[in-house]
Parts: structure tokens; sequence; C-alpha cells
């Protein structure tokens, strides 16, 4: 997917921390889909590490849409999976101890959680939304 240099650019002068960048993923079968977030963090402090953070929302047949939340912070993992129904918070809680165990050769600590939240799986199209600068207040007392 490429961005329009001017949307990018604008994106660059906005007070947000960071920048935003969906993608559609291509899947073989056409019943479902994947879309892939990526954080970006603007400004870099020297000496200061902010950590990365990805989110996927894929659209399943069995499971429904899951929305994976993933942040990385020097070799430390946390994976948060929202889902909209308990049944599939059942099913995924019953394979954390061996995902925990694959990725635990890969990072210092490894945090993994299942939450059911019908209305964190529906945001993850708008929540990140850029307001325009005529919308944001600066109070100072």
């Amino acid at each position: 997917m490429r961005w329009p240099i001017e949307r990018v650019a604008g994106l660059l002068d906005s007070a947000e921390p960071f920048q935003v960048f969906t993608y559609v993923l291509p899947l073989k079968d056409g019943d479902q889909t994947a879309r892939l977030k990526l954080y970006y963090r603007k400004k870099q402090k020297k000496g200061f590490n902010n950590g990365f953070r990805i989110s996927v929302l894929l659209s399943m047949n069995r499971l429904g849409d899951l929305r994976t939340d993933f942040f990385l912070l020097d070799k430390d993992l946390a994976i948060t999976f929202f889902v909209k129904a308990d049944s599939v918070k059942v099913k995924l809680r019953d394979n954390l101890l061996e995902l925990e165990e694959l990725l635990r050769g890969f990072f210092s600590q490894v945090r993994l959680k299942v939450i059911v939240s019908e209305k964190k799986v529906s945001a993850f199209d708008h929540e990140d939304l850029q307001l325009s600068g005529d919308r944001k207040v600066d109070l100072r007392i």
C-alpha cells in the first residue's frame, strides 16, 4: 500500500506522539480478512526507548473477529487478545501456556491476556483517527 506523501507529511506536524499506518493483509481464503496497524513514534528521545506497538484484526470463520495488540519494550513482550464472546476467550486461554512457552525462548518476559470486549474489537478502525488541530484544547492553570 502506498501512502500519499501529502498525508504522511501532514501527520508529522500534528500534536499526536505517533502515527498509525493501517494495512489490509491479503489472505488466500476470501471469507477471512486481516488488517494490521503499525504505530510509529514520531519523535524518539535520546536514551529513551518507548517500545514498539502493532495491532492485528483477524476476521475468522470459527472464532469471529479477533483483535490482538502487541507491545514490545526491550526484550519484554505483552500480547492482549480481544474477543467478542466468552466461548472464544476460553478456547484461547486453553492455549496460552503453549504459546507462552514458544515465545519465552525469544523474550525475557512474556505477558499474555485474553479480554472479552466487543467495544475494543469494533473500535479497531476508528480509535486512532486524527483530530483536527482546532478540536484540541490546552488547559493550563
